[in-house]
C-alpha cells in the first residue's frame, strides 16, 4: 500500500511527521502491526494506548526493528526525525487502515441475516 493511500484512509490525524524517516521518503507500506514482536521491515507499527502505557520505550523498539512508520495517539514521545501519525484514536486507526489495506472485504461480502419467528422459538426447548 502506498504511503500516500494509508494517509488518506487514517481517521482523527492530528498532527505528526509525515513522509520521512529521517531523510528517507516512506513510499511504501509493506504491513500493519499493532505487535512489536510481529514488526518488520516496512511495516506501519499501530500503538495502541494500552501499549503505550506499559512500555514509553515502544517508539524506539518499533523503528530499531524496521518500522517505517509509527502512528500513535498524542501522548507518547516520540524521537524527532522518525516519521510519525498522531491520531486521537489509534485503536480505530487500525481498524481503518487495515480494511483498506486488505482493499474493504467486507464490501465483496454478502450479508444474510436469519431472524426468529413463531415456528423457529417453538422448536427451541419445548
Amino acid at each position: 500500500m502506498k504511503f500516500s493511500e494509508l494517509i488518506a484512509c487514517v481517521p482523527g490525524i492530528r498532527s505528526g511527521n509525515l513522509g520521512r524517516r529521517g531523510s528517507r521518503p516512506v513510499a511504501e507500506i509493506r504491513g500493519l502491526t499493532p505487535r512489536l514482536d510481529n514488526v518488520r521491515a516496512g511495516m506501519a507499527f499501530f500503538v495502541l494506548p494500552e501499549e503505550s502505557r506499559t512500555n514509553p520505550q515502544v517508539a524506539h523498539a518499533a523503528f530499531a526493528r524496521g518500522a517505517s512508520l509509527l502512528v500513535c495517539g498524542p501522548e507518547l514521545a516520540v524521537p524527532a526525525g522518525l516519521t510519525t501519525i498522531r491520531v486521537s484514536d489509534p485503536t480505530a486507526a487500525l481498524a481503518t487502515a487495515a480494511a483498506a489495506f486488505q482493499a474493504f472485504p467486507a464490501d465483496r461480502l454478502t450479508l444474510i441475516a436469519v431472524t426468529g419467528n413463531a415456528h423457529l422459538r417453538r422448536g427451541v426447548g419445548t
